[in-house]
């Protein structure tokens, strides 16, 4: 069903709707409503033939794409998929959890505090609740859902009001079979980056990205361990890939929109800058520099100068207002400037000024 959100219950005041082609659509719905203000977000390949969105009924002329593959050549890696939702309000945190643990999501990037002062009143102001458990070892009911909290730890970039905090979770079904594992979540919050505003340097944005990168590759690889297993064990290759696959991490703030969208072209531009989303490794082939030649024909004929200008405006297709103002903006540029440079890992040696370091608390 086609179901719009009452913004009382299920939206924040200051987010926007989801696109209907893009949204994320809840299969656990006795309600009869599939709504909750998610989107699929994805930078499209126009060489790959992926489509970004859940949902090819109406696809805006930059998204479409071609579907044309050369016989023989490696398939192209998929560019890393998204989604950006808003933060959680208690009316939506069943539903939230239902995503997760429907797309199989295994990281969550948060980009707010739960409270922040409001610019105008300078008072604290709720931009998310705690939508998880807060006390370790005690798993909490979210609808047929349990969520337990098992680790926490906080990793100081610049000071007590930047840091990084990890949590580990598990996440399991009240309808799974007996002796099935529970599913681990990484929740990874960060809390040096205000609404509207921008951090006073890049370093904890790419901290941050560098270890939701680690995080993802790390389960993609206990994926491709486990799909090898069952396969083994005589299980369909196809059922064994849909039964271990690792789904697109979920990204939010406040609004859903801005610090998100930020976060999401920041590290969308530099995986393709590193390669990361560009052919799969292996030998290379005659065949291969023609596809990779033809691409980089196909990206000149598109006009595709300023790759972060055009992943800005492909996401805004897929979602309202990702990157929300000129200052994220503006910030986008920094920090790619500054990943180039070599900040953002653990072992970088920090410029003349910054204090950084990586210590838990």
């Amino acid at each position: 069903c086609v179901c719009f959100p009452i913004v009382t219950y299920t939206q924040s005041p200051n987010s926007r709707p989801s696109l209907e082609y893009t949204r994320v659509k809840i299969t656990d719905c006795s309600d009869g409503c599939d709504y909750i203000n998610a989107s699929f977000v994805q930078y499209p390949d126009s060489t790959s033939g992926m489509s970004p969105v859940s949902s090819t009924d109406y696809l805006p002329r930059s998204m479409e794409t071609s579907g044309k593959r050369k016989p023989g050549g490696r398939t192209r890696r998929q560019n890393r998929r998204y989604i950006v939702t808003q933060g959680p309000l208690p009316t939506t945190f069943v539903d939230f959890w239902k995503v997760v643990w429907e797309q199989r999501s295994r990281i969550i990037v948060m980009l707010t505090r739960e409270e922040e002062m409001n610019r105008s009143l300078s008072l604290p102001q709720t931009k998310c609740h705690c939508y998880w458990p807060s006390t370790p070892y005690q798993p909490t009911a979210y609808g047929p859902l349990k969520v337990t909290l098992l680790t926490e730890t906080r990793l100081t970039v610049s000071s007590s009001e930047d840091v990084i905090i990890i949590r580990q979770l598990t996440i399991s079904h009240t309808s799974s079979p007996a002796g099935t594992s529970a599913r681990t979540i990484t929740h990874l919050q960060y809390t040096g980056w205000q609404d509207f505003a921008v951090p006073d340097n890049p370093v904890g944005c790419l901290r941050l990205i560098h270890l939701t990168n680690q995080a993802q590759t790390l389960y993609e690889k206990e994926s491709a361990e486990d799909q090898r297993e069952k396969e083994n064990e005589g299980i369909d290759a196809a059922t064994a890939a849909k039964d271990t696959e690792v789904g697109p991490m979920i990204v939010h703030c406040s609004a859903g929109c801005g610090r998100s969208g930020a976060f999401c072209t920041i590290d969308t531009v530099m995986r393709k800058m590193a390669g990361l989303d560009r052919l799969d490794g292996g030998e290379g082939t005659e065949t291969d520099d023609e596809e990779q030649e033809e691409a980089r024909r196909a990206t000149e004929a598109e006009g595709v100068v300023d790759l972060l200008y055009e992943t800005v405006e492909r996401f805004r297709e897929q979602r309202v207002s990702m990157v929300q103002t000129l200052r994220q903006y503006v910030f986008c540029y920094e920090a790619v400037m500054w990943w180039t440079l070599g900040y953002g890992s653990p072992k970088e040696e920090a410029g003349e000024g910054l204090a950084i370091e990586m210590d838990e608390e």
